[in-house]
Formats: C-alpha cells, structure tokens, sequence
C-alpha cells in the first residue's frame, strides 16, 4: 500500500509501534509489523536529529542556564515524592516558576515553532499493510487508547 501523511502522524505512530507487543501474533504477521516499524523509522531518526540541532541551536545564552535547568529538573522529580521535606528542594517555587516562564516557555516555543516545518511536512510511504484482523490482533495485545488505534489504524491498516 501507498500512503500520503504528515510528518509528525509518522513520528507519533512509530513512538508507539515501536514499543508494541507482538508475542501473541502469528509469525507472519509479526514481520510485517516489524517491517512497517522499518519504513517508518528513518523519519523518526530525522525528526530527532533536526530536534537536537534545534534545542542545541536556541538554547538560550543566561550564565548558569544548565545548572538552573538542572536544578528545575532536579525540583520537578522531588516535587512527586511522597514524603517531601520541602527545604531540601534546590529551589523554591517562585524561582522554578519564573525560570519556566522567562525561560523554558520561550525556549520551548521557539524549538516547536523552528520544527513546524519539518513535522508539517507530507510524507509518502509504501509497505504492506496490515489488514483489519491482524490489526485487532496487535491492538488487543496492546494497552493502546482508542486514539491511539485509530491513529496508528490510519496509517498501517490497508
């Protein structure tokens, strides 16, 4: 089959295909699965490198940006424990609150805004797909949402 796509439908349905169960399918059906993952991977692999160079290329330039990030990330995973004494946090909330918003929002934004481009694009791929039977399969082996199956449905069932 031949299909037409964004860019950013592939990345998002190899994300998840390539973390599917496929213990329970017939051999078979298991290559073709793999061989889908296959077709789909190259993009992926060249959405990640243009998302490095991106980051890399805006990172902003404040003195001690990687060991502010460092330490909001440090906050980030603390924040969750259970038992969380708050004054052994790296900051407080009103400096990770700002770094989030004078820094990382605007970080953030640029990156998605410089890869726009490069995940609105279309696509063309050919494989052979799977028809609707071996894709219940591979779905009900799977703890996938209901728009996860028609996303991935949408590209590799045909």
């Amino acid at each position: 089959m031949k299909i037409t796509t964004k860019t950013d439908n592939v990345i998002a349905v190899y994300r998840v295909l390539s973390q599917a169960t496929t213990t329970k399918m017939d051999d078979g059906d298991r290559i073709k699965v793999w061989k889908i993952g296959r077709k789909l991977r190259p993009t992926f692999v060249k959405y990640e490198e243009e998302l490095k160079d991106a980051s890399e290329k805006f990172k902003p330039t404040i003195d001690g940006f990687d060991k502010q990030l460092e330490k909001v990330q440090s906050y980030e995973r603390m924040i969750r424990l259970p038992n969380l004494d708050a004054t052994t946090l790296p900051i407080g909330a009103a400096e990770y609150n700002q770094f989030i918003v004078d820094v990382m929002t605007p970080y953030n934004n640029m990156v998605n805004n410089a890869m726009k481009e490069f995940t609105g694009q279309d696509i063309e791929l050919e494989f052979d797909g799977l028809t609707e039977e071996v894709f219940s399969k591979l779905a009900s082996e799977n703890k996938w949402t209901i728009d996860q199956q028609v996303k991935i449905s949408e590209i590799i069932v045909g």
